[in-house]
């Protein structure tokens, strides 16, 4: 499935959206929500080659903000809770951005996961959406992205994969001055996508200890 034009241009999930009250809100009335979200995302000892450390790390309230969509609003409903971490790597001008969106079934991730907003953050034209993504044993019916964004200190090069783990939708986003490199971004994704299915394995009674 691939989203439409007008998806691009639709109102994009930014932090800067995110009021403090939102903030408070959901650590102070939705935090096992928070946690279980915080913990499916990769820390940076979890990434590849790199010198990496964490940035900002945020949570909220699915469908609190960006557009909306009959997926979301159950989400919302529900009182799930969205997390999102990004990543700067030292030695070079590399940059990540994880995060993992938890729905309330396997089929409302897997509608989502195509039409989940892409900017973050940045302004950008709207890329081409590439079926085939990069062969990675560990992501399956994953869709990927490339753009170019005017973002601080110029143009850059970005690459997102976006995907789902059961009733979990994920997104991958690499920002790079020079052309990121797929094969990266799709082990990042693969790690990611692990990671999310050994967390939702540990949830059911006989699962992982």
């Amino acid at each position: 499935m691939q989203p439409s034009e007008a998806n691009y241009r639709l109102p994009l999930i930014m932090v800067s959206e995110l009021s403090r009250l939102e903030l408070a809100v959901t650590h102070l009335l939705y935090r096992p929500a928070k946690r279980r979200s915080v913990a499916m995302v990769l820390g940076p000892e979890e990434l590849p080659a790199g010198e990496w450390f964490a940035g900002r790390e945020v949570a909220w309230r699915m469908g609190a903000v960006g557009f909306p969509s009959e997926q979301g609003h159950r989400a919302w409903i529900a009182g799930a809770v969205t997390a999102a971490r990004t990543f700067n790597d030292i030695s070079s001008s590399r940059r990540l951005i994880l995060q993992v969106l938890p729905y309330t079934s396997e089929l409302d991730a897997a509608v989502a996961a195509p039409n989940l907003p892409l900017r973050m953050g940045s302004n950008g034209t709207a890329g081409e959406w590439k079926i085939d993504v990069p062969e990675n044993p560990g992501l399956v019916g994953a869709l990927a992205c490339e753009r170019v964004i005017d973002g601080t200190g110029g143009l850059k090069k970005q690459k997102v994969i976006v995907g789902s783990v059961g009733p979990i939708a994920f997104v991958t986003a690499s920002f790079q001055a020079d052309d990121p490199n797929w094969d990266e971004v799709t082990d990042v994704a693969a790690l990611q996508s692990k990671k999310i299915r050994s967390c939702l394995e540990s949830e059911v009674p006989g699962g992982q200890d």
